[in-house]
């Protein structure tokens, strides 16, 4: 069941529910969503959920064949990507106006977080360490985004979103991975590069830190599509 928000209409309270369990791979790529289902888990009508799923169709999350149904999209790699290009292009945006009001934002405890953090990762396990990791970074570029003009915010979310659910495919990909504890110590130092050159005014160093966090993830994730959706399988061949 969702929890009700007084400012927010059943159908957007759906809608968001949804697209976070998509974004989450709750709902993972290639699966079939079937209405009834998710209604009855919101206990909502098939109303708000229909329409939540026409939604996330035209905003790139869901796929709707006539006569089959509703599907948690697949990304092609020229899709992939796209979207991470069009990500970097706007972190670069995002990073320029928080160097502009820099004496506005508090990086000071950004860059003692990513500190305590990087001191934390030999203590947990592998999960830990990465969810660690992946958390300190989200938390960071939603700080970032939300200095924006709302209309700007609202604009370039979905970007961020779809992104989001890639990466999170890939996040459970490298924790399975041997130099996992490598990956989660380069995410978090990446971005305490960016914080520190935000605080100092530096904006070529913050511009070569955040490309480097974009395409270095893309990258990574090209190089293993075949990997990660054979992961994908193999574990849904299990449950």
């Amino acid at each position: 069941m969702i929890n009700m928000i007084e400012y927010k209409s059943l159908n957007d309270l759906v809608y968001e529910e949804i697209r976070n369990r998509i974004v989450s791979n709750r709902y993972r790529p290639g699966q079939k969503l079937d209405v009834d289902q998710m209604a009855a888990e919101l206990s909502v009508s098939r109303t708000p959920v229909t329409n939540a799923l026409k939604t996330l169709e035209k905003e790139g999350y869901v796929t709707i064949l006539q006569r089959s149904g509703s599907y948690v999209r697949k990304y092609s790699k020229e899709e992939i990507e796209a979207l991470f290009d069009f990500r970097e292009a706007l972190e670069v945006v995002v990073i320029k106006r928080a160097i502009k009001n820099s004496g506005k934002l508090d990086m000071q405890s950004f860059i003692s977080e990513f500190k305590d953090d990087l001191e934390k990762l030999d203590k947990g396990s592998v999960a830990e360490n990465m969810r660690l990791a992946d958390d300190a970074q989200q938390k960071f570029h939603s700080y970032l985004w939300k200095q924006c003009p709302e209309i700007i915010y609202n604009e370039i979310q979905n970007v961020m979103m779809l992104t989001r659910q890639i990466t999170v495919r890939h996040i459970n990909y490298c924790t399975k991975q041997s130099n996992a504890l490598e990956i989660a110590k380069s995410e978090i130092m990446v971005h305490l590069a960016i914080a520190e050159a935000i605080e100092n005014g530096d904006e070529e160093k913050a511009l070569e830190s955040i490309r480097e966090d974009i395409s270095g993830t893309k990258d990574d994730i090209l190089k293993h599509f075949e990997d990660i959706e054979e992961q994908e399988i193999a574990l849904d061949c299990s449950l």
